[in-house]
């Protein structure tokens, strides 16, 4: 009648052989699915998931973890009382669900529960000890109080292992709206989603190096998220002529709740509060001058304004070198003066627009997309004249951006072969926006059917066509520095840069 009902329950598991890490033990899973649903009329929906899932990362007991969800919908269009709004209403429907959903992966790594192999000292390692006739003494371990000791190798203790390791989690919330209107013509799709992880698998950071330990893996770690996502689009047609464009909008930030933190001797030093994937370092002030420097070269005590310059153990500083910010004001630049800022690379908005028409054979589409709220860093040979060993080329961007004295507002530092600790030394000065619009894709096209002449030699359609791929890049503060704003920023080696594409063609059916 009006009642509908479905039930499903499904056992998997699986093998995986040759896996990236022992790879003479093939990687396992054993899991349990359960699903029902039930609607009444389409009207009222409600759906019940759950999963049981066992994975070999854990030991006996904490091997398997349980994962319910449910959502429920309510298609609001289909209510008796809506019936005046069927002129123009086609479809709305409001919904949420609710679910836990588990991880149980970290870097590739395997059976986080064992403790690591015993690792020995190589038996043919030459130390560095020899005595006065040039034998070499091999091992770690020192016995005797002589020039010539007696080496023994030894053997030390890899990753402890931890039995009480268990599944990540997350709970996730999602509420939305779908509604189509004007005889399908407009579509609008809205969701607002907030996501708790904890048990986030994670080392300790408040161990002692003393203890000289590598730590196992344990669930400690807490972050938020939440976001929205959006899509709307419209539709038309008008004798021969059609068009359509749709565009859509997410957010989305994190924030971390908990983390294993030495409280940090200034709050600037804290990561806990901030969002996965910032940077940290030093923060840029300005460039140093020539009169920041007396006659011997040393800099001065105070500039020319009579601001503190700050001591700097960053080599041997010169003119046009980065000058940071003294945070704690104590003087002198170290690491309680670095600082999270910046982004993440992955950006917090991303946007995109597909729109397209046609008429009479003729057709027109694109594909454009978008984010901001992201940065990236510049890094490795990205950064560095001629390389960190003065074996490599000079970056266009870096010679036409450094600093002279002619141009001592420049973007980036000035060239040298000799002092590159400012180049090394990770800053905001290197961060740079990674917001970008890109037309993905576009094509023009004709189509050609029901011709009389392409019949006879059985062709029903003909399509020509031109069509391209990364075509244009805007308002891309990378794109300008000539790095894809997609691409890697870490350094050029075994990098492949991102192709503009141009494809024509034609398509025969037959």
């Amino acid at each position: 009648g009006d009642h509908e009902v479905t039930g499903l329950f499904l056992y998997n598991q699986s093998k995986t052989y040759y896996p990236a890490q022992f790879t003479e033990i093939p990687t396992a899973y054993v899991g349990y699915v359960g699903r029902a649903t039930y609607n009444w009329k389409h009207r009222y929906m409600v759906d019940f998931n759950v999963g049981y899932n066992g994975s070999e990362n854990f030991a006996p007991g904490k091997r398997y973890g349980f994962f319910p969800a449910v959502s429920a919908g309510w298609s609001i269009s289909e209510e008796p009382w809506m019936k005046w709004s069927r002129g123009w209403l086609d479809f709305m429907k409001i919904r949420a669900s609710y679910g836990l959903v588990g991880n149980d992966k970290y870097s590739g790594a395997r059976f986080l529960y064992l403790s690591g192999s015993w690792n020995p000292a190589d038996a043919v390692f030459d130390w560095g000890y020899h005595d006065a006739a040039g034998n070499t003494y091999k091992g770690s371990w020192q016995f005797g109080d002589q020039y010539s000791p007696v080496m023994l190798p030894d053997a030390n203790e890899n990753t402890v292992g931890n039995s009480e390791v268990t599944w990540e989690k997350v709970r996730k919330q999602n509420y939305g709206i779908d509604i189509v209107l004007f005889k399908q013509r407009l579509t609008l799709n809205a969701d607002f989603f907030y996501e708790y992880r904890y048990d986030i698998l994670s080392t300790r950071n408040t161990l002692p190096a003393i203890t000289d330990v590598s730590l196992p893996l344990i669930n400690l770690g807490e972050v938020a998220n939440h976001g929205y996502e959006l899509t709307l689009g419209w539709q038309s047609k008008v004798k021969d002529f059609s068009y359509y464009i749709k565009g859509n909008l997410s957010y989305s930030k994190n924030k971390i709740i908990y983390m294993d933190e030495i409280m940090p001797n200034y709050p600037w030093l804290a990561q806990t509060g901030q969002s996965t994937g910032t940077k940290f370092g030093l923060i840029f002030d300005r460039y140093l001058r020539e009169d920041d420097f007396a006659d011997d070269g040393t800099i001065l005590p105070t500039d020319r304004d009579g601001n503190v310059i700050p001591t700097m153990s960053l080599g041997t500083p010169r003119p046009g070198d980065a000058l940071f910010k003294d945070l704690n004001e104590d003087g002198k630049i170290d690491s309680d003066d670095c600082k999270w800022f910046g982004y993440s690379d992955r950006p917090e908005y991303v946007a995109g627009l597909l729109a397209g028409l046609s008429w009479k054979g003729f057709g027109i589409s694109m594909q454009w997309t978008g984010a901001w709220n992201a940065s990236r860093m510049i890094d490795g040979e990205m950064r560095t004249p001629f390389g960190s060993q003065n074996t490599r080329t000079l970056l266009t961007y870096l010679a036409d951006g450094r600093w002279t004295p002619e141009n001592q507002n420049s973007r980036f530092p000035r060239i040298t072969f000799m002092n590159k600790t400012h180049y090394l030394t990770t800053s905001d000065l290197w961060l740079i926006d990674a917001s970008y619009l890109r037309l993905k894709t576009a094509e023009v096209s004709y189509t050609l059917e029901g011709n009389r002449f392409l019949a006879k030699v059985g062709v029903s359609s003909l399509k020509i066509y031109a069509s391209g791929y990364n075509l244009l890049t805007l308002f891309s503060p990378l794109a300008e520095l000539d790095i894809d704003p997609e691409g890697n920023t870490a350094g050029w080696d075994n990098k492949y840069p991102n192709n503009r594409i141009y494809n024509f063609g034609i398509n025969l059916t037959f």
